[in-house]
């Protein structure tokens, strides 16, 4: 095993604080910085709906595909080598999708950022785990969820005024001075570690999984838009003979990429399939509402910002208190209240209109932050609960993964949702009449009510099950 050098020094432990802090605050402001001036950047390069997604779609893609991978390679002993190479990565990238001179630029860019990303996520929180003492390790961990929701929180914000003041490649470019603070407090503090163990991981499982997911959600983006073309006839062939590869590749190696025995799980497997539903539901209403705001309402960016800011910091407000109150009646009522919130939340979007105001949006809103205050920790814990403690690393490991694969199918379909119910497929934002936006808008809304119900469904019937384990109620 690698040799692990704590940090006892109160300046190196500040230090490393910092570099915590930053690495995840960075990864919550991309999250969600970008979705707001996604209409600009549509308008600037001519785009459909379609097409912006991908600038989003293609940042979680590739955090989804590299997240495991770079999570083994840090635990290894090689963090020092991750974390440094991931603020280099993000910043590198951010910069180069600030000079995008095309789509196809700043889509290759966005997947650099993404790859830098993986690294910031996987290393960060490992982090604290490596190198604090005991008595203040919980501390350093809770840093990791202040700088995530944080950064998510000033997001949108921060990307309506860049935007709206100076233009959208501001909100790449303000990434690169803390990216280069963060590379330089890292080098300084993040110790050497003699690594002794050289652990093994499924690097073909890894590649044969990002491709099966890359070719399946551009062929469930390009059909609503483009037909059923001789490429995407390609794609989803590649796609579905990449899932039967990956099904018999990770029977066969010792140490799999995804353990094919955790879906023999009946609780497991509907918890995270009503994880993985509420993340993409989540991202999917994080990638339309600002064109809605624009579109219908007549926002610029910096007021759609404000807007997504309700978000954020109902999240930011409540999670801690939501946090606690799941620590004291278990995970049960607070599973079924978030899955709700996401049914709540297409509700409401799906019967506003233009004529209500803000009042409407502002309600449905609220209700999407309840989704990860009250599902933060305790969808958590309900997938511990599913599985013996000696297979808790593995669950936690899948749950992360379909955090950045949700985020990544959401952005997707709904894009493929709003081309369908548009009925205007390929048509640039800013050349969609507001009736036909209005027809994909609701189309999407109404499809994450019935998602959202669906899990809701199924957390009441892990509610009910009694062969658990104790974790948290």
């Amino acid at each position: 095993m690698a040799v692990v050098m704590l940090l006892e020094d109160r300046r190196s432990q500040l230090m490393l604080f910092g570099v915590i802090a930053m690495g995840m605050f960075l990864d919550g402001l991309d999250g969600t910085i970008v979705t707001v001036a996604l209409p600009e950047i549509a308008r600037s390069f001519s785009m459909s709906a379609g097409e912006a997604s991908w600038i989003v779609t293609m940042y979680f893609l590739v955090m989804a595909g590299l997240i495991l991978v770079f999570g083994r390679i840090s635990d290894n002993g090689r963090i020092r080598a991750v974390i440094m190479a991931g603020f280099i990565g993000f910043t590198s990238g951010s910069f180069l999708c600030g000079v995008s001179w095309s789509y196809g630029s700043l889509i290759f860019f966005r997947a650099v950022q993404g790859l830098g990303a993986a690294m910031l996520a996987s290393s960060c929180l490992m982090l604290a785990v490596k190198f604090l003492p005991p008595k203040i390790l919980a501390f350093g961990m809770s840093l990791s969820v202040l700088g995530a929701s944080s950064g998510s929180a000033l997001g949108p914000v921060v990307g309506g005024v860049l935007t709206d003041t100076l233009s959208w490649h501001w909100i790449f470019f303000i990434n690169v001075p803390i990216g280069l603070i963060g590379l330089v407090l890292a080098a300084k503090v993040v110790p050497r570690m003699d690594v002794i163990q050289n652990g093994r991981f499924d690097y073909v499982g890894s590649a044969i999984l990002f491709i099966a997911i890359a070719t399946g959600l551009y062929s469930i983006e390009s059909i609503p838009s483009h037909g059923f073309t001789g490429l995407t006839a390609v794609t989803v062939s590649i796609s579905l003979v990449m899932l039967v590869v990956l099904i018999i590749w990770e029977r066969r190696v010792d140490d799999p990429v995804i353990r094919l025995d955790m879906f023999v799980r009946p609780g497991l497997v509907a918890v995270i399939l009503a994880f993985m539903l509420m993340n993409a539901c989540f991202m999917g209403l994080m990638y339309l509402l600002p064109f809605y705001f624009n579109v219908e309402l007549g926002m610029n960016t910096f007021e759609s910002g404000i807007m997504m800011l309700v978000q954020a910091a109902t999240t930011l407000v409540l999670c801690l208190f939501m946090g606690r109150a799941t620590d004291r009646m278990g995970w049960r009522p607070f599973v079924i209240a978030s899955c709700a919130c996401i049914a709540v939340s297409g509700a409401v979007f799906m019967v506003m209109e233009p004529s209500m105001g803000l009042f409407v949006p502002f309600i449905g809103l609220v209700f999407m932050g309840l989704v990860f205050a009250l599902g933060g920790g305790s969808f958590s814990a309900s997938s511990l609960a599913q599985v013996p403690p000696a297979d808790h690393g593995s669950t936690s490991s899948l749950m992360s993964f379909m955090i950045y694969f949700g985020a990544a199918l959401g952005t997707t379909v709904y894009s493929a949702l709003f081309n369908i119910g548009s009925g205007a497929p390929g048509v640039s934002i800013e050349h969609l009449p507001k009736d036909l936006f209005m027809d994909g808008f609701v189309f999407s809304m109404l499809v994450t009510l019935i998602l959202g119900i669906v899990s809701v469904l199924l957390m009441v019937w892990v509610s009910r099950r009694e062969d658990v384990h104790t974790i948290g109620g």
